[in-house]
C-alpha cells in the first residue's frame, strides 16, 4: 500500500518538472503575487492528475471503454473536442501576451482577488481552480496522452511493481496528485522567497513567454489535428 502511494508521489513529482501549459499558468499567478490563486491552479491540476490516473488504472472499465469508443467511432466529435482545446490554448496565450505587471497596481490585488472569488461563486466558473482543471483537461486532445498513462500503469502491473488491487490503484493515483502538488509547492516557495527581487520588466517577460508558449502549444495541437485527421472519411 505504502509502495503504491510513494510510487505515485515520485512519478507525479517527476512528470510535473517539464514545463507545460499548467506550469506556465501557475508561474504567471505566482510571479504576479497571486499566491492563493497559484495554489488553486496547482490543486486543479492535481485533481485532474488523480482523475486521469484512475482512468488509466481501470482502463478496462466500462467508462473508459465507452469514452474510447465514443471518440474513435465519432470522428466529428473528436475533431470538435480538439478544436475547442485549441481555442482554449489560443485564448489563454493571447490573454497572457497582453498582460503587463505594474507594481503600482499591487495594492489592488487583494480587492481583485476578493471580487474574483465572489464572481466565481455567482457564476460557478472563472476561479483559479477551474483554470487549472480546464488546462489539464486539454491534455485529452493529445491522442497519445491517456494511452501513454495506461501503458505506464500496465507495465507496472505486469512487472508486479504496482498491485492490480483497487486500493493500490487508488493510492497510486492519489499519490500522483500529491506529487504534483509537492512540485508546485516547491516552486511557489522559491518564488515567494525571491518575489521582492523580481522587477516589473522581468515579470512582464514571464507573462509574454507564457503567452508565446501557449500559442506554440496551440500550434502543435493544430498540426496534430491536421496531420492525424483522416479528412477523406469525414466528408
Amino acid at each position: 500500500m505504502l509502495t503504491a502511494l510513494l510510487l505515485g508521489i515520485l512519478l507525479g513529482f517527476s512528470l510535473s518538472i517539464p514545463p507545460g501549459p499548467l506550469a506556465l499558468a501557475f508561474m504567471k499567478k505566482a510571479v504576479s503575487g497571486h499566491f492563493k490563486d497559484a495554489i488553486l491552479v496547482g490543486l486543479g491540476a492535481a485533481f485532474m492528475d488523480v482523475f486521469y490516473n484512475l482512468l488509466a488504472a481501470f482502463a478496462s472499465s466500462a467508462l473508459v471503454m465507452w469514452l474510447s469508443g465514443l471518440f474513435l467511432q465519432n470522428r466529428w466529435l473528436s475533431l470538435v473536442f480538439q478544436a475547442l482545446c485549441f481555442i482554449v490554448l489560443v485564448v489563454l496565450g493571447i490573454r497572457y501576451l497582453r498582460d503587463r505587471h505594474d507594481r503600482a497596481a499591487d495594492r489592488t490585488v487583494l480587492k481583485r482577488e476578493e471580487a474574483q472569488e465572489e464572481r466565481a461563486k455567482r457564476i460557478g466558473r472563472g476561479s483559479p481552480f477551474f483554470l487549472g482543471t480546464l488546462i489539464a483537461f486539454t491534455n485529452l486532445a493529445t491522442p497519445t496522452f491517456l494511452p501513454s498513462m495506461i501503458a505506464v500503469i500496465s507495465y507496472m502491473h505486469a512487472e508486479g511493481i504496482l498491485l492490480r488491487t483497487m486500493s493500490s490503484n487508488l493510492l497510486y493515483s492519489v499519490g500522483f496528485g500529491v506529487g504534483t502538488i509537492v512540485w508546485f509547492a516547491a516552486i511557489l516557495r522559491f518564488i515567494r522567497k525571491h518575489h521582492s527581487k523580481l522587477t516589473p520588466g522581468f515579470i512582464t517577460s514571464i507573462f509574454k513567454f507564457a503567452g508565446g508558449a501557449f500559442i506554440i502549444f496551440a500550434a502543435l495541437l493544430a498540426y496534430n489535428i491536421v496531420s492525424a485527421t483522416s479528412w477523406a472519411t469525414l466528408f
